[in-house]
């Protein structure tokens, strides 16, 4: 390429002070070279121990912004942009509303004042192992990738909101200090492709609520570290592909997802969520469209699980990776099935619904009908019907009824289980019948059974002898105990035989026949509808 050098192109105000470092970006730049400043010795060319560089390793800011920005200057700089080694900026580094026509890649460079990108618009940005004060790059649009990666230091808030990228994020090995505030901001953050939090140290709120991620969002191995507030938010986040929160992901303070849509799959596999005073981790109302992945995490929460009108297509979990009693919800919580080696019978899911139920008036049913549901999915009716007869057990345990809608609950528990397993009360019919038996065996020993018809008492022969009349039924105490007890039943002995209170214990007897009767209409009722499915389910809360 013919024409004026990048020298030549310099302003006046720019040329006086030119440095060796400078001169060494104007003469590389043109030819696609990166310029290493770098003295190749590890210890040195750490951003950290940039104060001992000196001036052959210094960039002025306002040089860097006129041969990024310069439209003359872009001209000679070279399709690979502009990439400058091991070099320490002086200055603010603001690009604010400004055009970067070619890649800017600041490798392993100090940049201590900082970088200004709000509203800018570039191709791409890699800050490869660099260190920088704060990031402000607010709305900033680039058509390729953001590299904040291995080595790559913040101190200070590293400010992303609404920007839109047409690569990927990456910020592998990455970190980023900002005790007292946010240490990443990425508020309404949109990406062609994936984020990628692997192996980050964060100091501070990593922040991503209503992003947009065209692929996934990599957390594995990430520390992030706000134990006063949230450690990562991602409220309303929405993702193409997976969510890895695992291998070493801890967080100290509150894992937001509310809200969040999660096109693939959610793992926590192998990761620590420590909140003792708050949530650990909140995702009230999450989608995921694939496997939730709770299980094997390296310690047990410590804080609220709080997936409450959560959905997910399938649930992988284990029993260790549970949080204590009282440190789950999972009101409105949906999920199609378990899989691989998650527990599947209701004694295990039962020990799970249960954890929400520490304190007494406190009882949501969704989460047993939607575990009846899987189960029922599964072809487990048995562990469906005990997953609901323990709904109704709970309901009175924790619930808010009243003390009839109790008794009540516990009188359809221990007849008929609820509905769920209505021969329960042939039980209690068997023992009422074999109770009545014995009882009038020993009401007709001691004579306090008499006829009830007035026609025997005129009976001449009746009144000489004690004879019944021939046609008159003889007392069987077994079938006088059936005909009693059932309503609908006539074997004629009722309405024949009556205990006579004029007898020693014969008002005892009277008052036991009542009951006798009374729990007959009773229980027979009750078996009738619980045969016939008239009982199920919320009916019994009907008093409540």
């Amino acid at each position: 390429m013919t024409g004026p050098t990048l020298k030549s192109l310099l302003p006046d105000e720019l040329k006086n002070g030119l440095t060796s470092a400078e001169k060494t970006v104007l003469e590389r730049t043109p030819a696609g070279k990166p310029a290493d400043l770098s003295s190749g010795k590890e210890e040195d060319d750490k951003p950290s121990n940039a104060d001992h560089w000196g001036k052959k390793r210094t960039v002025r800011a306002e040089f860097l912004y006129w041969l990024c920005t310069d439209p003359e200057a872009s001209q000679r700089i070279h399709a690979k942009g502009v990439r400058i080694g091991g070099a320490k900026i002086i200055g603010a580094l603001d690009f604010r509303d400004a055009v970067l026509p070619h890649p800017l890649g600041l490798i392993g460079c100090a940049i201590p004042d900082g970088i200004t990108l709000s509203d800018a618009r570039a191709r791409s940005l890699n800050l490869f192992g660099s260190r920088t004060g704060p990031i402000s790059a607010d709305r900033l649009k680039t058509t390729g990738s953001v590299f904040l990666t291995k080595g790559f230091h913040a101190e200070g808030e590293v400010r992303l909101l609404g920007a839109d990228i047409g690569g990927d994020l990456a910020c592998t090995g990455a970190t980023f200090k900002n005790p007292k505030g946010a240490a990443l901001s990425a508020d309404g953050l949109k990406t062609t492709g994936s984020v990628s939090l692997k192996d980050i140290h964060a100091e501070g709120e990593v922040r991503l609520p209503g992003a947009d991620i065209g692929g996934q969002l990599s957390c594995t191995g990430a520390t992030f570290n706000n134990p006063k507030g949230s450690a990562l938010s991602a409220d309303r986040l929405k993702t193409t592909g997976d969510v890895f929160l695992t291998k070493g992901f801890h967080a100290e303070g509150e894992v937001r997802l509310l809200g969040a849509d999660i096109g693939g799959q959610l793992s926590c596999i192998g990761a620590t969520f420590n909140n003792p005073e708050g949530k650990a981790l909140n995702a009230v109302g999450m989608r995921v469209n694939e496997v939730l992945f709770w299980r094997d995490l390296k310690n047990k929460p410590q804080g609220i699980v709080n997936l409450m009108h959560a959905r997910v297509g399938q649930l992988a979990d284990d029993e260790k990776s549970w949080p204590d009693a009282g440190k789950l919800s999972l009101d409105g919580f949906e999920y199609k099935a378990f899989v691989g080696s998650a527990p599947q019978t209701a004694v295990e899911r039962l020990r799970w619904l249960r954890l929400q139920l520490k304190e007494k008036r406190r009882f949501w049913p969704q989460p047993y009908e939607q575990l009846a549901k899987v189960f029922r999915n599964m072809g487990h009716e048995s562990d469906a019907r005990a997953v609901l007869i323990a709904k109704q057990e709970d309901l009175r345990k924790y619930g808010q009824l009243s003390w009839k809608a109790r008794l009540w609950n516990r009188f359809l528990g221990e007849t008929i289980s609820h509905g769920y397993r209505p021969w329960k009360v042939l039980y209690y019919i068997g023992f009422m019948i074999v109770l009545g038996w014995f009882l009038f065996i020993q009401a007709d020993e001691r004579g306090v059974m008499q006829p009830s018809r007035e026609l025997v008492y005129l009976n001449a022969e009746f009144i000489a002898t004690k004879k019944l009349p021939e046609l008159y039924p003889v007392f069987s105490p077994l079938i006088y105990s059936i005909d009693t007890f059932f309503p609908f039943v006539d074997l004629h002995q009722e309405s024949y035989w009556l205990p006579s209170i004029s007898k020693p214990s014969g008002l005892s007897f009277k008052v036991y026949l009542w009951f006798h009767i009374g729990m007959g209409w009773l229980l027979s009722t009750f078996a009738v509808a619980a045969l016939t499915g008239l009982i199920r389910k919320d009916r019994s809360n009907s008093l409540d």
